[in-house]
């Protein structure tokens, strides 16, 4: 980045002083790195993504929140990556506690968000929020069972003011994640932390306490999240989706 972006010496002060101008040098990159370095040459160029549930709920009022942590996740990962939104969507940010390693602030960011989504879905201002919740997977990187365990509280703590709001303004809530990490922090073959993520199955748990809850595959992929929340809002899935509904017909 010290050599490709050109605001680099702006959003990093002090981190690099140049000491010579090198002269015809070109840098390649083997696969895209975003929109902040888009002067950059890329050997194999990404591919537009279209059809994602965002552009698909265009006609929704939509929220996606974390926190700093996070953000990315819910927004430029969520969304094809594209720096913007696409359809009008709103985004909201809640910063992240500054610590050097998140098991001094296990809880992070957590009531803050689950009291945000709580007011929004009391003001039925939205018809789809998309929230991360990072404490889970931040504090177990830390390796520190007794922190991992305080994020895991508040966590709970959280998904309950969220689950009261959803009865409240009779929502839907869908709880899942994209990997796993706190379930499993020593690795028991080398007796040592495991601070990485897992490849244990996560859930996927539909809540509705004020309507029918559908029943649901048992098997399912990350790629099917998409599909079942467009066939909630019976809407029709784009041809590019290529998982599946996990509620059975």
């Amino acid at each position: 980045k010290v050599f490709v972006q050109e605001d680099f010496t702006e959003k990093n002060p002090g981190s690099f002083t140049p000491k010579k101008k090198i002269q015809n040098l070109r840098f390649v990159a083997m696969t895209d790195f975003g929109p902040d370095l888009g002067n950059m040459l890329t050997a194999y160029p990404s591919i537009d993504v279209d059809d994602t549930l965002p552009m698909v709920l265009k006609n929704k009022r939509q929220l996606y929140m974390a926190e700093s942590e996070k953000y990315a996740h819910i927004t430029y990962f969520f969304n094809g990556g594209y720096a913007e939104p696409v359809n009008h969507e709103d985004r909201l940010v809640i910063t992240s506690p500054d610590v050097d390693s998140y098991d001094k602030a296990p809880a992070m960011a957590t009531k803050e968000i689950a009291n945000t989504v709580a007011r929004a879905l009391n003001e039925k201002k939205y018809d789809f929020i998309a929230v991360n919740i990072a404490a889970p997977d931040m504090v177990a990187h830390s390796g520190n069972f007794e922190a991992a365990k305080e994020a895991i509280k508040a966590t709970d703590s959280g998904l309950g003011i969220i689950m009261s709001a959803v009865k409240q303004s009779g929502a839907i809530l869908i709880v899942t994640a994209d990997h796993g990490n706190i379930e499993e922090m020593k690795d028991m073959s080398l007796k040592e932390k495991d601070t990485e993520h897992s490849k244990n199955q996560v859930p996927f748990l539909i809540w509705a306490p004020n309507q029918q809850i559908p029943n649901l595959r048992e098997e399912g992929v990350l790629g099917d999240v998409a599909p079942t929340i467009i066939q909630l809002f019976r809407l029709q899935k784009p041809q590019a989706m290529t998982g599946k509904s996990l509620i059975i017909p």
